[in-house]
């Protein structure tokens, strides 16, 4: 009861902050500059484009290193390929469920929650991706390099969420469509990074460590 009570107040208070806010005016021009130069819409758009990077190097490239790793033909990796997406809906389901529930059960700041998401996205796919280089059992580099990939869904409790945040209703689905650009610039630069480094070092790992290095210690 007391968290119900909790959830009824928060989203009379949102609802409350964000009506005027709402009011959309066809005439008032969409302040770019801010929504690209301003710190908070920065940080959203770089921690997007980490993301993209390593999940689209991970959901493009795994048929094609398991073939070359453990001697799969691509049929047999058909069924490896779907893991991570399915895994991601599960996870990006869970961590906006758990994020609503602390918002309304307790008196822990947003920002603290946001962080908290994100740094589990941030963490969880570059261990899972160690894992994975080290394993040399097809099934254990299979369910960790599916993890890796899954885990970044804690983003959408985290960077995705924090877009309505700090942009309001009223300019999210700008900011988003900004941030999801910039993610596909990482996404394309990380694809082909990772290609050019294999047929340089001949080394999947090589490409899968780099990921880490120059992405999650972000």
């Amino acid at each position: 009861a007391a968290s119900q009570r909790r959830s009824r107040q928060l989203l009379e208070e949102f609802e409350g902050r964000e009506s005027k806010s709402n009011e959309f005016d066809r005439d008032e021009p969409i302040p770019w500059r801010h929504f690209l130069t301003r710190a908070p819409f920065v940080v959203i758009h770089a921690r997007h484009s980490a993301a993209a990077l390593t999940n689209y190097v991970i959901l493009s490239w795994l048929a094609t290193s398991f073939h070359s790793r453990f001697g799969f033909t691509l049929s047999e990796v058909s069924i490896l390929s779907v893991m991570p997406l399915l895994l991601g809906a599960f996870i990006g389901l869970l961590a906006g469920w758990v994020s609503d529930r602390l918002l309304a059960a307790t008196h822990i700041p947003k920002v603290t929650i946001r962080k908290a998401m994100e740094s589990a996205a941030l963490l969880l796919p570059g261990f899972f991706i160690i894992l994975h280089v080290v394993s040399s059992h097809w099934l254990m580099a299979a369910i960790s390099i599916s993890l890796s990939s899954a885990s970044l869904s804690f983003c959408v409790a985290g960077h995705q969420a924090s877009v309505i945040d700090v942009s309001g209703r009223k300019w999210s689905g700008v900011v988003m469509s900004i941030s999801n650009k910039v993610g596909a610039i990482g996404g394309f630069v990380g694809v082909s990074n990772c290609g050019w480094i294999v047929s340089k070092t001949g080394s999947w790992n090589d490409a899968l460590l780099l990921r880490i290095q120059k992405v999650h210690s972000f």
